[in-house]
């Protein structure tokens, strides 16, 4: 959950790995989200893991991603 609401979140999986994540709606302000979803997505890919440290100064939008990401692959954040 972010500072003002949830987050939503498509992931695409193939072949076992995240090869994809597109964020479906946010409630968060754009100009703290915006820093988070470009940085938070491409950690989380190349770490193939949710938990990745989060964007200084967004860190609530930092985690409505990572804790959506979490609940898409049905694993514990």
């Amino acid at each position: 959950i972010g500072y003002r609401g949830t987050t939503a979140v498509t992931v695409t999986v193939t072949g076992g790995e995240i090869t994809n994540i597109s964020i479906d709606s946010y409630q968060d302000d754009d100009r703290y989200f915006t820093r988070a979803e470009s940085s938070i997505i491409s950690k989380i890919i190349s770490a193939q893991d949710v938990n990745v440290d989060a964007v200084s100064g967004a860190t609530y939008s930092s985690n409505s991603i990572m804790e959506a990401v979490a609940d898409a692959l049905g694993v514990a954040y």
